[in-house]
């Protein structure tokens, strides 16, 4: 199986599902990577961002682990599986497994071992879901606007990470933080920037999302080409590092 890649934060509305879909569609069409995007929230932001009609079209995530089958739509030159309100019911579906903690790390390595990249949006929440998914990833990236409590998610995120390395036998499991929405014109901004570097510089993208129109349109018109074309330009520097982070990893 490729590498498993999940977007977090504790904090919601800074940007992640965005983040998701972004770096999926460069992953798949301008690096030809073979891409699996897994929507792990019932709300299904990702999915109607990458399909409008996923839901409709697409079996969820708790369906197909509970049957044991494999079943993505495709869109964008990757698959995708869809998110739905059934996710709700996702810890239930654990207990009935037996599987715990470890339900998604199995379900992946059987179905999705042909991807170069699964990437995989959870809810801003460190329950069940959250915890599956970082079991079951090598990579967490934390998406993060430079403000205060942003700034104070992300401590939580670090630490959470680390307990995850322990409690779910997931010792290689890394961290990185995506800043997004930078405005260069607030102070604050400057400042939350600067103190995320220094406490954590080796682990911040050098990248970072600046604030623009054509970004935020991504979120209800992600299917208009030109849009899509306009939002993504500062996307694709990011998802560079990640693949230099990616090439360095496999090579130790």
């Amino acid at each position: 199986m490729g590498m498993v890649i999940t977007f977090a934060n504790e904090k919601g509305g800074v940007g992640k599902t965005t983040s998701a879909a972004c770096f999926a569609w460069i992953l798949a069409n301008y690096h030809k990577k073979k891409v699996l995007a897994i929507d792990f929230d019932a709300q299904g932001n990702l999915s109607d961002m990458l399909c409008e009609e996923a839901k409709d079209r697409g079996k969820s995530l708790c369906e197909q682990i509970g049957e044991n089958f494999f079943s993505p739509i495709s869109r964008f030159g990757m698959d995708i599986i869809p998110g739905k309100e059934d996710l709700v019911a996702f810890p239930d579906l654990t207990r009935n497994l037996g599987t715990g903690n470890k339900t998604l790390l199995p379900w992946l390595a059987t179905h999705a071992y042909s991807y170069d990249f699964v990437l995989i949006d959870t809810l801003p929440h460190f329950g069940e879901i959250t915890i599956n998914a970082y079991a079951a990833s090598d990579l967490v990236i934390a998406v993060t606007e430079p403000q205060y409590f942003s700034f104070k998610a992300i401590e939580i995120m670090v630490k959470n990470v680390e307990l995850s390395r322990e409690t779910l036998e997931n010792e290689d499991l890394a961290l990185r933080v995506l800043i997004n929405r930078y405005d260069q014109n607030s102070r604050i901004h400057a400042e939350t920037r600067n103190a995320l570097e220094e406490l954590y510089g080796s682990i911040i993208f050098r990248n970072f999302i600046k604030k623009r129109s054509s970004v935020e349109k991504l979120q209800m018109l992600f299917g208009d080409n030109r849009i899509r074309q306009e939002g993504l330009v500062q996307y694709y520097f990011p998802v560079q590092e990640l693949l230099n982070w990616a090439e360095e990893r496999n090579s130790l």
